[in-house]
């Protein structure tokens, strides 16, 4: 999972409005991925294309769809 966040990282930092990511893992085992964006609106156009993204599908293979939760949220 690491290896694929890694692999990753080059594409999300050339989206739009990509500010920093940190990806790492709770003392339970789940993993965690927050990405910082300049606006919600670059956070959700980069969470509608992400998946369209070639470089994306060996990380996204490895999420687990009935268990991610992704959130957008205001920093206050």
């Amino acid at each position: 999972m690491l290896k694929a966040a890694n692999d990753v990282q080059p594409v999300i930092e050339k989206m739009e409005g990509n500010i920093s990511r940190h990806f790492g893992r709770t003392e339970e085992g789940e993993w965690v991925d927050t990405v910082m964006w300049d606006s919600m609106d670059s956070a959700k156009k980069a969470a509608e294309t992400i998946m369209g993204v070639p470089e994306f599908k060996p990380f996204g293979s490895l999420i687990d769809g009935q268990t991610v939760q992704m959130r957008h949220v205001e920093i206050a």
